[in-house]
């Protein structure tokens, strides 16, 4: 009995023990699923915090208007020996005293304090920058608001119990602080027709085929607002379509047009040219926006090397659109003068405007009303093609190539000044009201919108015009308020050319902008 009372105890015994250790199993199972749950999740979140970072890096590279086939750097594209150098010969106390540095993909930020004001700390970097036989062929240096800096919201502490915190300013918003970013020497600023496979056109396409939808708009093309002189109409009418003659009396009234539109162009040009030699600061060959209506919607000019300060990208970016409308101007009222002139006959020699054409445009359209009276036109010559000198024609033209560069939006003129003038976040604010802006006129306008529309079909191409303006060496200083005053008058006359003046005609359909596109090559 006793001995099979110990058998039965010792079964017991057995059973327990195993029941503690699959009990033990089991916990130590789902401990184990628990860590690699844990771990799966910590791995998730710092991948995810490491996507997040590797979008904000892509970001401030993308509204610095740096080469988007560069990013990302590989540890920042600067050597430490090269960092070295620039903490014991370049930065100091006497300009610039960095207290941090960070590796990004954007490059190496310096964090620190300016111990000058903004021109003379950043002249005295580039000095000693340029006087470093290790650095200045290797690494270049730009002083600028912190591009990753996220603006945090701050209620300001009140100074006794009693006083409101609430009763002058409801929140501080903090400024981006000064830093000094670090980028390799061979980064170039990336020209705004792309490289590689990136670029939609090469330049010698985009110039020729300007080149050509300029003839064509100057001889009377049926899709150009130009149309050709009532006489020379009748002629071919009785004689008959494709002959020499017709052929001829074309390219004697189409060459005085595009003689003129050709040196207007040339003459904004020579304006950006002579700005940026006055900064030293090397250009490219311009790039000619094509346009099957104006011919050409003008020219952008490519920088080829980083402005050294605001100052002399605004002197660059508004010496073309100044000169050029001056001077475009000048031309139109001079031909209207000589269209006011000319007897009767001679008006039928003239070349036409299209109504439509020039009815996109209130202050040169309300010009011409005001000849039309003088001239005592009927009351039905409104909806006819307008007899211009060649002069007023090319002038028109041009006077509209202008105002369009000067819309606040990417690396156009008017982008830049607005980037120099107010700063790269309020610049960016403008691009986006002034597509609004450019939208909204479309939509309310019953005649022909489509002057905005194939402008902006052209500039709101994939790597054309869309990149922001690239960095200057000295991006904290603002330039002198004379700039922002010819900015902001520029902008004027560029709305009142831009803007579409009130008429009766029957608004377009979208087969005739497909089409239009469809000449520009761009499909719908």
């Amino acid at each position: 009995g006793g001995r099979e009372a110990g058998r039965e105890a010792g079964r017991e015994a057995e059973r327990d023990g195993s029941e503690g250790m699959e009990g033990r199993a089991f916990d130590e199972g789902l401990e184990a699923a628990v860590a690699r749950l844990q771990e799966a999740l910590k791995e998730a979140g710092e991948e995810g915090e490491e996507s997040e970072a590797q979008a904000r890096y892509r970001a401030a590279w993308g509204d610095l208007g740096l080469p988007p086939d560069r990013f990302p750097l590989e540890d920042g594209a600067v050597s430490e020996a090269q960092l070295a150098a620039l903490q014991s010969e370049v930065f100091g106390i006497d300009s610039f005293l960095p207290s941090s540095a960070a590796v990004t993909p954007c490059g190496v930020f310096f964090s620190g304090s300016l111990r000058k004001a903004p021109p003379d700390a950043a002249a005295l970097l580039q000095e000693r920058l340029s006087a470093s036989e290790s650095l200045r062929d290797s690494v270049r240096l730009f002083l600028l608001r912190d591009p990753l800096y996220a603006p945090s919201l701050e209620v300001p502490e009140p100074a006794s119990a009693s006083e409101d915190p609430y009763e002058e300013e409801l929140f501080l918003i903090s400024l981006p602080p000064p830093v000094v970013l670090a980028l390799p020497a061979a980064l170039l600023p990336a020209a705004a027709t792309g490289s590689g496979e990136a670029a939609p056109l090469p330049l010698f396409a985009w110039s020729a085929l300007s080149v050509f939808t300029t003839a064509g708009a100057a001889l009377g093309a049926p899709s150009s607002a130009v149309a050709p002189p009532l006489a020379a109409a009748e002629s071919a009418a009785a004689a008959g379509s494709g002959n020499m003659v017709e052929l001829l009396d074309a390219a004697a009234y189409a060459a005085p047009i595009y003689a003129t539109v050709a040196a207007l162009l040339l003459a904004h040009d020579a304006a950006h040219a002579v700005a940026a030699r006055r900064h030293g600061l090397p250009v490219k060959p311009p790039l000619l926006l094509p346009s099957v209506e104006l011919g050409t919607f003008g020219t952008h000019a490519l920088l080829g090397a980083y402005p050294p300060s605001r100052t002399a990208l605004a002197d660059f970016a508004l010496s073309g659109p100044l000169v050029g409308t001056a001077l475009s101007a000048a031309a139109f009222l001079a031909g209207l003068a000589l269209t006011a002139a000319a007897p009767a006959p001679l008006l039928d020699s003239f070349p036409r405007l299209s109504p439509a054409m020039l009815h996109s445009s209130l202050l040169p359209s309300l010009l011409v009303d005001g000849l039309r009276l003088y001239q005592h036109a009927p009351p039905d010559a409104a909806a006819s093609p307008v007899p211009l000198h060649p002069l007023a024609i090319g002038g028109f033209l041009s006077l509209l190539g202008n105002a369009l560069s000067l819309v606040p939006c990417g690396r156009l003129d008017g982008g830049r000044a607005a980037t120099a003038c107010f700063g790269r976040r309020a610049s960016e604010a403008m691009g986006v009201l002034s597509v609004l802006v450019v939208l909204s006129a479309v939509a309310l306008n019953d005649g022909a919108p489509e002057l905005l529309l194939l402008w902006g079909g052209v500039v709101l191409l994939p790597q054309l015009l869309q990149q922001g303006e690239v960095p200057c060496a000295d991006e904290i200083t603002p330039p002198p308020e004379s700039r922002r005053r010819a900015f902001l008058a520029l902008v004027v006359v560029a709305i009142l050319c831009l803007s579409p003046a009130p008429h009766a005609e029957p608004a377009l359909s979208l087969d005739s902008f497909a089409e239009s596109f469809g000449a520009a090559g761009i499909a719908l």
